[in-house]
């Protein structure tokens, strides 16, 4: 992605600042300038922000003092664009987080607290629910050792069958697919119900916690 902020003349073409370009990686650094516009601003159009995922790009425009969003995805060598429904009053934000990723940086934090005696592992717990829950599972299943206490509300544990239950078919955007074995070759590794506890690990106090009426995961 490249966001324009002055005036861009390539291969005898003016690109306006605070234009958004889209490029192929590779190509562009082998010195390609074939650029796909997203964004082009006008008198009373301009761009206001943008978050991406691994999969989407979501812009946020803004014309005549009112915001416009889109949802723009990279199909067959082109971008499509299409309009995201949201509420006139608020503002809204994504961001693509490899749940590989974000386990370390829990880790880390946790580590971090201990190293500098903020606190030890007998007086830190930890909650989390939803994904959250899938969170509290791999800390249950990986570091067990850093905290006396895991609370785990209504949770993805199951990282192989979550796409078969309820919305789970949704988030594969997210996490992967697990039917594909290279997705689930990498899935695997942290799936806390393929995991397990470790046998010479000594637990401290557990709350697993279900609902029968929360929508995105199915009870047990």
């Amino acid at each position: 992605m490249l966001r324009l902020r002055s005036d861009w003349k390539v291969d005898g073409k003016t690109y306006p600042a605070g234009m958004l370009l889209a490029a192929g990686f590779e190509k562009y650094l082998k010195g390609d300038r074939t650029l796909e516009a997203l964004f082009t601003p006008t008198e009373r159009k301009s761009l206001a922000g943008t978050s991406d995922t691994k999969h989407y790009l979501l812009i946020n425009e803004l014309e005549n003092v009112r915001n416009h969003l889109y949802v723009l995805q990279p199909q067959n060598g082109r971008w499509t664009r299409t309009p995201f429904e949201a509420p006139a009053f608020g503002s809204i934000g994504i961001s693509g987080i490899d749940p590989d990723e974000s386990d370390d940086d829990f880790i880390a934090v946790a580590e971090d607290l201990l190293a500098r005696k903020v606190t030890t592992p007998k007086h830190l717990g930890i909650q989390g629910g939803s994904n959250g829950g899938l969170l509290m599972g791999v800390m249950l299943t990986e570091r067990p050792d850093l905290f006396k206490a895991v609370v785990c509300q209504v949770p993805l544990l199951d990282m192989r069958r979550f796409n078969q239950l309820l919305a789970g078919a949704s988030w594969m955007d997210e996490y992967g697919n697990p039917d594909q074995p290279e997705e689930w070759a990498y899935i695997s590794k942290y799936s806390p119900y393929h995991n397990g506890v470790k046998n010479d690990v000594s637990l401290g106090m557990f709350s697993l916690c279900f609902s029968q009426t929360f929508e995105s995961v199915s009870p047990p």
